[in-house]
């Protein structure tokens, strides 16, 4: 049980810097205006740590950002927050002793604040350029056809009749690979020398949704209809794969998975838009990349 609890505060631990970079770019992508508000009262202060202070609604900013990013943390738990408020007091009290031994005057160390600084600056700006950018019907129906066949996939995977010779060493899987490559009937070479338990049907291991073990998948992966598979290793000794049948389910009608659509495409047509904007910036400046230097 203790080690599970390790688990989750490190894990909660790693997220902080993620959750502080995407507070850092909701603001930076807003006016950017310094608060003309007055100093937090006492009563609204949530977490102190020396002269280090955060109010509550600082602390509720963290709490959604964290929750969008982390599917597991759940923002109304109490229970949540506590262990999310103790992770902020251990990462401010790093940053409190980092400062006081001068760890923050280290060069790498002022490089990679630099690093992590720009790269809030990059994701500020392509925020800028998508902020009001959504995909629209016509956008959910293109996505829907330029992907239809993944999508196909997803909804109705497709299944695979195989066939299978088993032998118990690689020289003789080559041996019967060459005969059925010259015209051998792959069932008869199956019954009469694999070693698998599918020999006394040929090898015929029916309809599979998935692989029935991780090298197979590969190999079906590269064989259409008829095809042959190489020889390649497996739990039961060397084996040679038949495609006899694929069955490509069909997708949906658009309708029924529009919904679902609607983030992917607004995803793909929101990085579409920042390409183009960079190129656009591209055009306008000088960039060189030596690659002889890389």
């Amino acid at each position: 049980m203790k080690s599970r609890t390790n688990i989750k505060h490190i894990s909660l631990f790693l997220i902080l810097v993620f959750s502080v970079a995407l507070t850092s770019c909701k603001k930076l992508s807003a006016q950017g205006k310094p608060s003309d508000k007055a100093p937090a009262a006492s009563s609204d202060i949530a977490i102190q740590v020396g002269d280090w202070k955060m109010t509550k609604d600082q602390f509720d900013v963290r709490v959604g950002m964290v929750g969008k990013s982390v599917p597991q943390f759940d923002a109304k738990s109490k229970d949540a927050k506590k262990m999310l408020a103790e992770e902020i007091v251990r990462q401010q009290l790093l940053i409190v002793d980092a400062k006081q031994k001068g760890l923050a005057n280290k060069k790498e160390v002022e490089e990679a604040i630099e690093d992590f600084r720009n790269n809030i600056l990059a994701q500020a700006a392509a925020a800028e350029v998508v902020k009001n950018l959504t995909a629209s019907d016509e956008d959910i129906k293109k996505f829907y056809d330029t992907n239809k066949d993944a999508i196909a996939n997803m909804a109705n995977p497709p299944a695979f009749h195989l066939a299978e010779i088993v032998a118990a060493d690689e020289a003789k899987a080559n041996d019967l690979l060459a005969r059925v490559k010259k015209g051998d009937d792959f069932a008869a070479v199956a019954k009469e020398a694999s070693i698998g338990k599918t020999a006394a049907n040929g090898g015929d291991l029916g309809l599979l949704s998935k692989p029935t073990f991780p090298e197979m998948g590969p190999e079906v992966g590269k064989l259409e209809a008829g095809g042959l598979s190489g020889v390649f290793k497996g739990p039961e000794g060397f084996y040679i794969l038949k495609l006899i049948e694929k069955k490509v389910g069909e997708a949906p009608e658009f309708e029924k998975v529009k919904n679902d659509l609607i983030q992917p495409a607004t995803m793909q047509k929101q990085q579409e838009a920042v390409l183009k904007y960079i190129e656009e910036l591209k055009a306008k400046s000088k960039v060189v990349v030596n690659e002889n230097l890389l």
